[in-house]
């Protein structure tokens, strides 16, 4: 999907902090006016920018063409 994916505007809906320390985010996008949920773990280099992945901001994701439904954060 890095290679072949398409990058879409989407939404942070919510952000969850497991006692291991992994973060996980919620995020919504629409494609042809559908929506899509979908939620996807933080990398170290991402966690540093607490403010880039905070609920109500706007976030790159990279989907796939064929499947509209398989996303990461980009």
């Amino acid at each position: 999907m890095l290679k072949n994916g398409r990058i879409t505007e989407g939404t942070i809906i919510d952000s969850d902090t497991h006692s291991n320390g992994d973060e996980i985010v919620y995020y919504f996008y629409t494609i042809h006016g559908v929506d899509f949920e979908s939620s996807d773990h933080l990398t170290e280099e991402q966690k540093q920018n607490p403010l880039k992945y905070a609920p109500g901001a706007k976030v790159s994701i990279r989907f796939d063409p064929k499947n509209h439904g398989n996303s990461v954060l980009d």
